[in-house]
């Protein structure tokens, strides 16, 4: 069998490939040490600005849970008297009223939640057990804004550690529903659109004192935390810091 041997001195193909690539990188590398500084080097030149990076990174996971609610709580109020203090006298007030007196904010919502329920059909008299039940749903949380500024992230890249700067926890959302009586054994609640848009309102009011009576937001503060940090965490950082 006879064998044919390449001739000394002459390069093959994937070997004048392989130099080829070599001097393109080198000359790459002499570019980048030239526009960065040998102080940034080849690592800063592909991670880019890590800083921002990660601070970026860190916006676009928080961004992905603004609005975040992290409580959720029904109660059923029983209307008219859970919004009327126990104090009122709504006979004295209406005479008052009649008298062309002037009434503080106070007694003209009893006037008008009480003026609601007459007209609603229900009997307020002394000893009368007529009522109807409202449903009212919290939710409560962190709410980022749409847009999200810098100064909410500062990353400390060589301890890990990300500090997150929270808007104040509220409530989100209050939703407000009348008992199906066909669901409840409660009397429907009978009102015309322009007197339940004003009992709502009393009604929104008296939720946010609600949750603040029961704890509600803080422990939507201490979820939220925690769902917060869980995340982070999971991303990598070694802790997470908050701040308000």
């Amino acid at each position: 069998m006879k064998t044919k041997r390449r001739p000394r001195g002459k390069k093959s193909f994937p070997t004048r490939l392989l130099l080829t690539l070599l001097i393109l990188i080198a000359v790459a590398v002499i570019i980048v040490l030239i526009q960065h500084g040998p102080e940034d080097g080849i690592l800063g030149f592909f991670a880019g600005n890590g800083k921002t990076a990660s601070s970026t990174l860190v916006l676009q996971q928080v961004r992905n849970i603004s609005r975040l609610n992290t409580i959720e709580f029904i109660y059923k109020s029983v209307f008219p008297y859970d919004l009327i203090k126990n104090e009122a006298e709504p006979a004295d007030i209406f005479r008052r009223f009649k008298a062309g007196e002037r009434l503080n904010a106070e007694e003209i919502k009893t006037m008008t939640v009480y003026g609601i329920a007459i007209d609603a059909g229900i009997d307020i008299g002394v000893g009368s057990t007529s009522f109807a039940v409202i449903s009212v749903r919290i939710t409560a949380g962190y709410d980022f804004p749409e847009n999200l500024s810098d100064d909410m992230i500062s990353i400390n890249e060589t301890e890990n550690v990300v500090h997150v700067k929270l808007p104040p926890v509220r409530v989100t959302e209050i939703i407000i529903d009348d008992a199906d009586s066909s669901v409840y054994d409660y009397p429907d609640l009978n009102v015309s659109p322009e007197q339940w848009r004003v009992l709502t309102s009393i009604m929104s009011d008296a939720a946010e004192e609600e949750a603040l009576r029961r704890g509600i937001l803080l422990e939507a503060e201490k979820r939220g935390k925690y769902f917060i940090e869980r995340m982070l965490l999971s991303s990598g950082y070694s802790s997470v810091v908050f701040s308000e």
